[in-house]
């Protein structure tokens, strides 16, 4: 039976699909879907997560003097380019 893969998406409603794989280390990840739906509680890890990665990114973004990301500092402060 082959399986089927999809692009990891971690962007939001909000980010261009573009921006997906933030948490992947700025590079896109093949993955498998799941067998079964997630649960309710891995929905609230995954969401923490994001959530948590977010704020890091803000952090960052204001130790470094940045009050306001444009989207080349954006992809900067996530990709490392």
């Amino acid at each position: 039976m082959m399986r089927q893969t999809a692009f990891h998406e971690t962007a939001g409603p909000g980010l261009p699909r573009s921006r997906a794989g933030v948490l992947a280390g700025g590079r896109r990840r093949i993955i498998t879907p799941p067998l079964r739906p997630r649960t309710e509680e891995e929905e609230r890890m995954i969401t923490e997560g994001l959530l948590q990665a977010m704020r890091a990114c803000q952090l960052s973004a204001k130790r470094n003097g940045i009050d306001k990301l444009t989207d080349e500092e954006f992809e900067q402060l996530v990709y490392g380019d």
